[in-house]
């Protein structure tokens, strides 16, 4: 039987690393929203995805539909969509049948379920596609830059896209 020798260095190393990363958990997690409204999640729910969000809503997928669960791991917008984004400057992508649109924290639909494609909103502004053509909307769905042929730019970053 082989014995694997893992040096007193790099064990030390792996313990810093792993109390390093259980501390920033603890950070990255640690938020509160006194409005969520919450259900109960079931064992069998997968939680997508492990970055804060702004919102302290994290999506997940039960039943092949997603949602948002809170930081308690509570349900607070059903699994009723298609597809969700990350809530990004207030407001989340959901995706029905193949359009794509935004809704708030509450679940309401604020920008209806019209585009093909969309980015999570940066600086103010979301990248939105009909077709093969692409622009940028603000917060009301209001189209900031016009859509052109572009099939593809990139996100607002300190004011600038490509």
């Amino acid at each position: 039987m082989k014995k694997i020798i893992i040096p007193q260095f790099l064990r030390k190393s792996l313990i810093l690393l792993i109390g390093l990363f259980a501390i920033s958990s603890l950070f990255l997690f640690n938020c509160k929203d006194p409005s969520d409204k919450v259900k109960g999640l079931n064992s069998s729910d997968e939680v997508k995805g492990s970055k804060k969000l702004t919102s302290c809503l994290f999506p997940i997928r039960q039943n092949n539909k997603s949602g948002f669960i809170n930081d308690s791991g509570k349900i607070v917008l059903n699994p009723e969509f298609d597809g969700v984004g990350s809530f990004s400057e207030e407001l989340a992508y959901v995706a029905v049948d193949g359009k794509y649109g935004f809704i708030d924290k509450q679940g309401a639909i604020t920008i209806n379920l019209q585009y093909d494609l969309v980015s999570e909103f940066k600086e103010g502004m979301a990248r939105a596609a009909i077709g093969n053509k692409s622009g940028f909307i603000d917060k009301t769905g209001k189209i900031i830059i016009e859509f052109s042929k572009f099939n593809y730019g990139s996100d607002f970053n300190e004011g600038i896209a490509i």
